[in-house]
């Protein structure tokens, strides 16, 4: 599937005409029906204005969902100036989609929790208090944590 081919689904799931989207952009009658598949950067530059919730990377690369974040700014121009029950389903969407990713997030994290812990008894036996120690929710809490582990590993050896 080309670029051309991904601009066409979005526009058919705008439900706009080719015509109408490039009148809306400023690309030459016809262009879209002649192009071969691809987009230079200038047209690229014209299609990002004029659809701020296209995901460009999706477009362009097939990578990821059709739309990306819409800001907040073109969100509201939409609600202002048309039917916001579209809208609103798009959004709710969005939030769905959030929503889905906040809890895969959530279950990695409890994966990575067992198998510190895990790591942990490994290394230095089952004489520890897993209270002391917290899971790091950034790397650079990890070199602490080391720290405390070998600390402790030295501690139980002795």
């Amino acid at each position: 599937m080309t670029a051309k081919d991904r601009l066409i689904e979005y526009l058919h799931y705008l439900g706009m005409g080719q015509n109408a989207f490039e009148k809306k952009v400023g690309l030459s009658n016809g262009y879209i029906s002649n192009n071969k598949g691809s987009f230079g950067s200038a047209i690229i530059q014209k299609i990002a204005k004029a659809c701020p919730d296209l995901n460009m990377d999706w477009l362009l690369y097939n990578r990821g969902e059709m739309f990306g974040s819409p800001s907040v700014h073109s969100a509201l121009t939409e609600i202002l100036e048309g039917d916001t029950s579209e809208i609103v389903m798009v959004l709710l969407e969005i939030i769905k989609g959030k929503e889905m990713q906040i809890e895969l997030l959530k279950k990695i994290h409890q994966v990575q929790e067992k198998a510190i812990m895990g790591l942990m008894r490994a290394i230095i036996g089952d004489d520890w208090d897993a209270e002391s120690i917290k899971i790091p929710s950034t790397v650079d809490n990890l070199e602490e944590m080391i720290k405390k582990i070998a600390e402790m590993k030295k501690q139980t050896s002795h």
